[in-house]
């Protein structure tokens, strides 16, 4: 068992927090097996206003795991609706979530475009099968990636044996034996079965079938992240020059990191995931400028142009840079008033008005108005700069 860092994004959450007042945490061995709650009356995550991201730590978690979550409210005990089942992670990526990343490559409208390592189908009986055994579900590790055909031979109504490979035009490679009454893992890990998925009596020889079918290993997709955080920072110590560079940790933890940027990251990380796996990125390497990306990776009329992603990802970032470099004194860490103010000039009357009315229009103090000017700008969001008004 390891540490597994599991993270709900709770969408409209001040509309949430009138119903109810916290989130329970479920797992799984399986992403379609039976979901029970991680959590408890102390453990359940604490919804907090205008905060939709949430951290909790699954000290006694796996890679292999499924995660799902639910509102829930201690008065009435009344539920939420289920989320989607999704992975959790080992800390590693820091800015932004792969479910975040996933949901950038889903934009297109093809629910699977890049398929990560969890992804398999065909899971089938033979079709010369003697016995009953079924399997319901399994797990592929987080470290997998590829498109292979499996089988799993039974040597008696118990004991089974995993392979890799076509039986009838390459050799078959053995990754690990086991037994029905027990959880299985692959010596290379890539594969896991939970005990509690077989159902039925296998007999001898009975064969069951799976095809991997993943694009990418999520290990190799969180490094991706890790690329996407790094250009993040560069970019911003490249145009802020008051900034401290740091070079062996990132700017911002998971608690502090500016929404803005955690999108930037997310969208910088789905191109280059994009881009390696169908190698049409124009530039080698981390993109030094995105300006420059050619606008021959367009998907076609009915898809999402590739380079948009990039795009909008520098987009974010200059507007980070923008508000902190126009708007805001790094030195004094205060805002800076670009804004017109009151002077106070000399009146050539006295008073003005009508007699009697007491007085009339007078020029203001300076101080007669709040002026902005001392107040901090941290955690503040041009949304129309960084939308470029769109």
């Amino acid at each position: 068992m390891s540490l597994i860092i599991v993270q709900p994004w709770i969408e409209d959450i001040n509309v949430q927090m009138k119903t109810f007042g916290r989130a329970q945490i479920f797992r799984s061995e399986t992403k379609h097996g039976l979901y029970q709650e991680i959590t408890n009356s102390n453990t359940r995550l604490i919804l907090r206003e205008d905060q939709n991201y949430y951290d909790f730590e699954d000290w006694n978690g796996s890679e292999f795991f499924w995660y799902k979550w639910r509102l829930y409210d201690d008065a009435s005990q009344e539920n939420g609706p289920w989320s989607e089942p999704w992975r959790g992670q080992v800390p590693g990526a820091t800015y932004c979530r792969l479910e975040d990343v996933e949901r950038v490559l889903r934009t297109s409208g093809d629910e699977r475009r890049i398929r990560f390592s969890y992804f398999y189908k065909n899971l089938s009986c033979d079709s010369g099968n003697e016995g009953s055994v079924k399997l319901s579900s399994l797990s592929i590790g987080p470290e997998y990636s590829g498109h292979e055909p499996f089988q799993i031979m039974f040597k008696n109504s118990q004991e089974f044996t995993v392979y890799s490979g076509e039986s009838h035009n390459i050799e078959l490679t053995v990754i690990g034996e086991g037994i029905v009454s027990e959880d299985f893992v692959a010596s290379d890990n890539s594969v896991r079965i939970p005990s509690e998925s077989w159902e039925g009596l296998a007999k001898e020889n009975d064969i069951i079938r799976f095809d991997t079918d993943s694009h990418m290993s999520q290990a190799d997709a969180v490094r991706f992240i890790n690329d996407a955080e790094v250009y993040v920072d560069m970019l911003l110590e490249e145009n802020l020059s008051w900034l401290e560079a740091k070079e062996s940790e990132l700017r911002f933890t998971r608690d502090n990191i500016p929404k803005t940027l955690s999108q930037a990251a997310s969208r910088f990380a789905a191109f280059f995931i994009y881009s390696s796996i169908y190698n049409e990125q124009t530039i080698p390497g981390l993109p030094g400028n995105i300006d420059d990306i050619s606008n021959g990776v367009n998907r076609g009329p009915d898809q999402e142009d590739l380079s948009s992603w990039a795009t909008h990802a520098n987009r974010l970032v200059k507007g980070y840079v923008r508000k902190y470099s126009k708007y805001f004194n790094g030195e004094t860490g205060k805002a800076v008033s670009n804004g017109a103010q009151w002077i106070k000039t000399e009146s050539v009357f006295e008073r003005v008005g009508i007699c009697g009315v007491k007085d009339g229009v007078k020029f203001p103090e300076r101080n007669a108005f709040k002026i902005k000017t001392e107040d901090s700008f941290n955690y503040c969001v041009n949304y129309y700069l960084l939308t470029g008004g769109m």
